[in-house]
């Protein structure tokens, strides 16, 4: 119990530090113009956060300015480092106090690149911070198996957040919601009604606010571009994302050019992490080889879940915001089924954790190789893989 409580304080101090020293103090264009989306306007895309800012301006003082887009953002990041350090600490008891050790090095892996993956410009302020906040709850929810049904309203909140819940984080939901059917018999009926429900809300939110919810004029437009101005730090706006989610238009764009440099720092990205990705395809493809029958499908389940970011990667530019996403997948489904006292997780788990057991120096270099390439961007995936990827081009 000493020993967690410790760890939990350094994860702590390690949150407050690395939140102070990656804070870049600004909130970029993007951010505070989808903080001036609100329902005020209709059921438009990404209108909780700005709901949320509207709803806070009824306090003494304007909150309705940047200043306020500050202000919500730093809460935002608070309770998100709260959020996931109390889930960590829950984790810990729930999976017992003698795995400490063995799952220290995943968590402060993981959060080298979690605590201050919301404090630079890119991403101060982003919707997916609350999408990550919710997810964390909801997991929570289905390790303690009590109001499952959580899961539900936490995807309509997420989808309304950001439509890219349901390729970016839902697949956590989806996957442990199915790997439950395996584990708790008496609640498969149960938890096939909320795959089914998650499924059918998140697709209908998606289809509706990407194709039917841009009813608005050009006078609610100008409006809104209005609020979008004062928000913003130098009254810059971001156009193209008024332009798509507002009047549902398609401002051309051509992002190929983008797209060739993600495809080539992606690659660069893969093979300085290829460590970790070799460790992560051992343990899958043993759980898979330990599994019997149709248990196959659970593991399998696990180790692809991810892949539902495909689209995204295929589509858009964002690989910082991806490499994030299944990051946070990984971290999330794993350490569950530790924490459900999986057999066979925690078995294959136990073995790769033995195996450095000899090799303390390899093991200690790659619980800190990963501060070379904290804190995920948005655009381009990491500072060093981008100048990699710029030396190689000659720029």
């Amino acid at each position: 119990m000493r020993e967690r409580r410790l760890f939990i304080l350094f994860l702590s101090v390690f949150a407050a530090l690395t939140s102070i020293y990656y804070y870049e103090g600004m909130v970029d264009a993007m951010n505070t113009t989808t903080m001036a989306f609100s329902y005020k306007y209709g059921f438009i895309p990404r209108a909780f956060l700005g709901s949320l800012l509207k709803a806070v301006d009824i306090l003494p003082g304007e909150q309705y300015t940047y200043e306020g887009v500050c202000i919500l953002s730093w809460i935002l990041q608070v309770v998100f480092l709260l959020v996931l350090i109390l889930f960590i600490n829950y984790i810990i008891k729930k999976a017992g106090e003698k795995m400490l050790f063995k799952l220290a090095p995943t968590i402060i892996v993981f959060v080298i690149f979690a605590f201050p993956e919301y404090v630079t410009e890119e991403n101060f302020g982003r919707p997916d911070v609350v999408m990550v906040i919710l997810t964390i709850i909801g997991v929570y929810a289905l390790i303690k198996q009590k109001f499952e049904w959580i899961v539900v309203p936490i995807a309509i909140i997420s989808m309304c957040n950001h439509q890219g819940y349901i390729l970016m984080f839902l697949n956590v939901l989806l996957v442990l919601l199915f790997v439950g059917c395996f584990d708790y018999k008496k609640k498969r009926n149960y938890y096939i009604v909320l795959i089914v429900l998650l499924i059918i809300t998140s697709i209908s939110l998606f289809v509706y606010l990407n194709f039917y919810s841009h009813n608005n004029s050009v006078e609610e437009y100008k409006m809104i571009y209005s609020d979008a101005e004062k928000l913003s730090y130098y009254n810059l706006v971001h156009k193209e994302v008024m332009m798509h989610e507002i009047l549902g238009e398609s401002p051309f764009v051509d992002e190929w050019p983008y797209h060739i440099v993600n495809f080539e720092e992606f690659g660069i990205f893969a093979l300085l992490m290829s460590p970790y990705i070799y460790l992560g395809g051992k343990f899958f493809v043993k759980c898979v080889m330990k599994a019997q029958g149709i248990e196959k499908l659970k593991y399998l389940a696990l180790a692809f879940g991810s892949f539902t970011i495909l689209p995204d990667m295929i589509v858009k530019i964002d690989y910082g915001r991806w490499m994030f996403a299944i990051l946070t997948y990984y971290f999330l489904v794993v350490i569950a089924m530790i924490a459900k006292k999986d057999i066979i997780c925690v078995n294959e788990y136990n073995a790769i954790s033995k195996s450095f057991s000899n090799k303390k120096s390899v093991a200690l270099g790659m619980i800190v190789y990963p501060f070379l390439f904290s804190p995920f961007l948005a655009n381009g995936i990491t500072t060093l893989t981008g100048i990699i990827v710029n030396y190689f081009r000659g720029v």
